[in-house]
C-alpha cells in the first residue's frame, strides 16, 4: 500500500483469506480490505461491502460495526446529519449485540464509540448512560471506565471520575488513564502535588515509551511550573521515542517555543511535525489522521497570529485538501479571508465551518463580528442568535452579542 500498488494489495488480501478458517481471522482481512477501498480507491460502496461481509463472518466483530458506523458519518463529510447517522447504527448494533450476538462480542468498543459520538454532540448524560451499560455487559474492559471517567469529570463530578479511573487500572493499567488521572489531579488538587503527578506520567511512560499524549502533558506541566529546560527535556525524549502519537510532541514543543517568544523556532518545529506526519498518510488511521489534522491546524494560527494571513491560508488550505472538511480548519480559512479583505469567500467559509460542526461556537462568533464590523447588524444578530442557541455556554459568544447589542 505504501508503494501505491492497490491492485498487488487487494490480490494479497484475497489469496490469505482462502487460507483461513476462522471466521474471526476472516473478518479481520474483510476490515482490512475495506479500509484500503475507501482511503485509496476512495470506493465506499465497495467498502461498506467488504464490512458487511467482515459482519457475516464474525457477527459480533465491535470493530466492524464501529467501522460501518464511521462509514456511514464520512459519506458527508462529517455534517451533523451524518454524525446523527453513525449513532443510530451503532445503537441498533448494540441493542442487536445484546439479544442476537450476546455471547460473540469480546469488548465494549461499540459502547465506546457511541458514547464518544454523544460526546462530541455535547450529549454528556446520554453518554454516561451508555458508557453504564457498557460497563455493566464487559466489566473486564478498562477502557470503558476510563471513557466513563472522562465524562464525569466533564460534568464535574471528579470523585466519581477518580474513582472510574482507579477501577480501569486496576483492571489493566494503561498509560491514557494514567495520563487522565494525572491531568485531573493536576486541575483540581490544590495545591498542586507535582512530585504525586510526575509519578503519574513516568508511570505511563514505563507502560508505554511512545505514548505521544504523556510526553505532551509532563511537557506542559513542567512548563507550567515555570521548569522550562524540564520542559524541553521531556519534549526531546518524547521525539527520541518515536511516538506512535508524534504530533502531540511536536505540538507541545512548539508551544514551548512560542512561550518564550521563539516564533520562527516554533514554526520550524511545527512545518517538521506536519512533514513527518505527511509521511506517514498513506497507512494513517482514523486517530492520526486527526493528530494530523490538528498540527495543521495550529500552524495556521501560528501564521494567522503572526500576520502571514497568505501562508496560514496555503496551509489551512492544505490541510482541508488532504484530510477534508474540518470545522476547525475551515474557521480558520475563513479567518484568514476575513484577513485579507475577502469578506464573500469568508462568508461561504464560515457556512461550510457551522455546517460540519453547528455548535462550533467560535465559527458563529467570527463569523456575527464579520457582518458586524461591516454594518450587517441584522444578520450579525441572526448569527448570534442561532450560535447561541446551539452553544449556550460560550461565553464570548453571548459577550459579541451584548457588544453589538450596547452600541
Amino acid at each position: 500500500i505504501s508503494h501505491e500498488q492497490y491492485d498487488d494489495a487487494r490480490e494479497l488480501y484475497m489469496h490469505h483469506l482462502l487460507k483461513l478458517e476462522a471466521g474471526r481471522e476472516r473478518s479481520e482481512v474483510y476490515l482490512a480490505a475495506a479500509w484500503l477501498e475507501e482511503k485509496y480507491a476512495h470506493n465506499v460502496d465497495r467498502a461498506e461491502e467488504l464490512i458487511r461481509l467482515s459482519l457475516q463472518e464474525s457477527p459480533g466483530e465491535s470493530r466492524a460495526h464501529v467501522a460501518l458506523a464511521r462509514l456511514e458519518g464520512r459519506r458527508n463529510n462529517g455534517g451533523s446529519a451524518s454524525k446523527e447517522a453513525s449513532v443510530r447504527r451503532l445503537a441498533n448494533a448494540c441493542i442487536s449485540m445484546e439479544h442476537e450476538n450476546a455471547d460473540k462480542a469480546t469488548d465494549g468498543r461499540l459502547y465506546n464509540a457511541w458514547a464518544h459520538l454523544e460526546v462530541t454532540s455535547k450529549r454528556l448524560p446520554a453518554a454516561r448512560k451508555i458508557l453504564r451499560k457498557g460497563m455493566d455487559k464487559f466489566p473486564n474492559d478498562q477502557s470503558l471506565f476510563l471513557a466513563a471517567g472522562k465524562v464525569e469529570e466533564r460534568l464535574g463530578n471528579f470523585t466519581g471520575a477518580r474513582e472510574l479511573y482507579g477501577k480501569s487500572l486496576s483492571i489493566e493499567p494503561s498509560a491514557p488513564t494514567l495520563v487522565a488521572f494525572a491531568m485531573l489531579e493536576l486541575r483540581q488538587t490544590k495545591p498542586v502535588n507535582y512530585t504525586r503527578i510526575q509519578r503519574f506520567f513516568e508511570e505511563a511512560l514505563l507502560l508505554d515509551p511512545r505514548h505521544g499524549p504523556a510526553y505532551n502533558a509532563f511537557g506542559n506541566m513542567e512548563l507550567r511550573r515555570g521548569n522550562v529546560e524540564g520542559a524541553r527535556q521531556v519534549f526531546e525524549r518524547g521525539l527520541q521515542a518515536q511516538c506512535s502519537d508524534v504530533a502531540s510532541v511536536y505540538h507541545g514543543l512548539a508551544k514551548l517555543e512560542m512561550s518564550l517568544g521563539n516564533v520562527d523556532l516554533a514554526r520550524d518545529i511545527l512545518v517538521k511535525g506536519l512533514s513527518q506526519m505527511e509521511t506517514k498518510e498513506r497507512v494513517m488511521d482514523t486517530f492520526h489522521h486527526d493528530r494530523a489534522m490538528f498540527l495543521a491546524h495550529s500552524l495556521g494560527m501560528l501564521e494567522l497570529n503572526s500576520n502571514r494571513a497568505a501562508e496560514a491560508m496555503t496551509v489551512f488550505q492544505d490541510g482541508i485538501a488532504r484530510y477534508g472538511n474540518s470545522s476547525q480548519l475551515l474557521l480558520g480559512a475563513a479567518l484568514c479571508e476575513v484577513k485579507l479583505g475577502k469578506e464573500d469567500s469568508a462568508r461561504h467559509l464560515f457556512e461550510q465551518s457551522v455546517l460540519v460542526d453547528s455548535r462550533h461556537a467560535q465559527a458563529w462568533q467570527a463569523w456575527g463580528v464579520m457582518e458586524m464590523r461591516a454594518g450587517n447588524l441584522t444578520t450579525a444578530k441572526t448569527l448570534f442568535e442561532t450560535g447561541i442557541k446551539s452553544a449556550p455556554r460560550h461565553g464570548a459568544l453571548w459577550q459579541a452579542y451584548a457588544n453589538m447589542e450596547g452600541r
